[in-house]
């Protein structure tokens, strides 16, 4: 059998067992893990049900999905769709994240037989048991997961001067997630680090990445649309952040605490500190200027994902593909140099042992995988617990949604993450904020502010607290008229579990005259605004 036959084998052995291990991941609970997957999934099934290739309604008012339509994950949704008619939504859902992690594991054993590092399977193992965030994350039924992958597919197509590879791929990527454009700053370094090290530039790759990118962009059916959430959402909420206004957005875009930090992603600081020390220490021995282009182009990489992980939790999902880039890539340079300056004569002499690399890798595999997979996969059996009832309350409260009240109509609700579950079950009726609050505060600011102060306080306000400008007694008394005249809703829905101890919950309970309760169950409330 000769060694590319063998390769192809291997290569597909590995994308069906990071699939299978998936999939027995996501099956051992019965629903979908991370609340934003119920949009994602529900979104996939309308467009499977329409038989279209993209489908954008007005779900959400006051919103990009109303103002500038457009399905910023276009492509992945329709993958999506066929998989959930032929499977049906929860379980079609799970076999599709479930290949996106065979694909990304795949691309990971494709970049270590590339460099050429001795048993590419092991690598592989200790590369996914290397972070506890990084674990979480692929948990997550989103489309971002091809995100994972494709960022160093395409590094490595750039590097192996694939650049017909590199343009297809850029082209799906921009039309499966929407910060496919990151390939261009991606390129841009390594030419960069290019130049200096070759003292020519060669713009040939940055052309091809950035027709291919323009390429995908012209192909989406809403380019102008997709253009301006691209801004708003890789742009428009740092500027925003680092302006001073702090809206409600999720915790992927908060700093993490240091410790917490350390716990998760222990093995994958330390082997970034290793590398990266190895690295400095050899770099001077290193002759050919292609490999000094490719290392110092990760090196770049891994320390930047880095520092962006530290500050943004979400740089981790493309610091970890990198630093094992990164490090595996070292590792092949350094073991062509000459014996007497690879390393130490006792180190190189038990390295070279072929025992070696199988101790090393159960050594860490039993260091990392109680913190990487044990306690990821508890916490996620104690979440599908609660999720099962959570979701239950979530439909019943949405079937009476669908059966009292008029087609379209607006629901209001304090909480942006309700968004997912509600649509889940109910495109009956239209939603005020979704995905992130940024958007509804792109529409309008004094619209959000309000939306906010509602919603956190319990007041009417259509600033940025603090709202000192009107007696608190007014603000209050304002409350039902400017929902019903701003929303345009009679009807107000709030988690009780989420909003327990907001101010507009105690208000709606307590101001009997102007709210009244319609249905209740242990996690839901509704109430209807009186004489509007």
């Amino acid at each position: 059998m000769s060694v590319h036959v063998r390769q192809w084998i291997s290569s597909i052995g590995v994308f069906f067992l990071f699939s299978f291990l998936a999939a027995s991941a996501f099956f051992s609970y019965p629903n979908l893990f991370g609340f934003d997957s119920y949009y994602h999934a529900k979104h996939s099934f309308l467009i499977w049900q329409a038989h279209t290739i993209g489908l954008v309604r007005p779900w959400v008012n006051l919103h990009f999905l109303s103002t500038m339509p457009v399905d910023p994950y276009f492509l992945s949704h329709f993958l999506q769709g066929q998989l959930i008619g032929f499977f049906g939504i929860i379980t079609g859902t799970k076999i599709f994240y479930a290949l996106i992690i065979g694909f990304i594991f795949l691309v990971l054993y494709t970049i270590f037989c590339f460099t050429r590092v001795p048993h590419p399977l092991l690598w592989t193992l200790v590369a996914a048991t290397s972070s506890t965030t990084f674990f979480g994350r692929l948990m997550l039924n989103r489309p971002f997961l091809f995100s994972i992958a494709l960022l160093p597919l395409i590094f490595l197509f750039l590097i192996k001067k694939q650049y017909v590879a590199m343009a297809i791929t850029t082209i799906l990527y921009v039309l499966l997630y929407n910060l496919g454009i990151f390939v261009i700053p991606l390129v841009t370094l390594y030419i960069c680090v290019d130049f200096v090290i070759q003292k020519k530039i060669n713009l040939w790759p940055w052309s091809i990445a950035s027709g291919a990118v323009l390429v995908g962009l012209l192909i989406h059916p809403d380019t102008i649309n997709y253009l301006h959430l691209i801004y708003l959402h890789v742009i428009g909420i740092w500027q925003l952040k680092l302006s001073g206004i702090q809206l409600s957005s999720g915790g992927e875009i908060d700093i993490e605490n240091a410790i917490t930090f350390l716990q998760k992603n222990i093995l994958t600081l330390s082997v970034t500190i290793i590398s990266s020390s190895a690295f400095i220490a050899w770099k001077k021995y290193i002759i050919s200027k292609n490999d000094r282009t490719i290392l110092w182009s990760l090196f770049l990489l891994t320390s930047g994902w880095l520092l962006v992980s530290i500050v943004y939790i979400r740089g981790v999902e493309y610091w970890v593909p990198f630093l094992w880039f990164f490090a595996a890539y070292l590792y092949h340079t350094i073991t062509k140099l000459p014996t007497q300056i690879q390393i130490p004569a006792i180190i190189q002499h038990t390295i070279h042992k072929q025992w070696f690399p199988y101790v090393l890798c159960m050594v860490l595999l039993v260091a990392t995988v109680p913190f990487t997979i044990i306690k990821p996969m508890s916490y996620i059996y104690s979440f599908s617990q609660y999720d099962k009832k959570n979701l239950a309350d979530y439909a019943s409260a949405n079937t009476f949604l669908i059966a009292n009240t008029p087609k379209n109509s607006v629901v209001y609700y304090p909480n942006w993450s309700m968004f997912p579950r509600m649509f889940f079950f109910n495109t009956h009726n239209r939603y005020i904020a979704a995905f992130d609050p940024v958007f509804l505060y792109d529409y309008n600011h004094e619209t959000y502010w309000a939306w906010y102060n509602f919603s956190s306080q319990g007041i009417y306000c259509t600033h940025q607290p603090p709202c000192l400008s009107q007696d608190l007694g007014h603000n209050l008394r304002a409350v039902p008229v400017a929902i019903h005249t701003l929303f345009n809703t009679n009807t107000i829905i709030v988690n009780k579990k989420l909003d327990a101890s907001s101010t507009l919950l105690w208000l709606l309970k307590t101001d009997k005259h102007n709210f009244t309760r319609i249905y209740h169950n242990d996690e839901i409330i509704i109430y209807h605004i009186n004489n509007q």
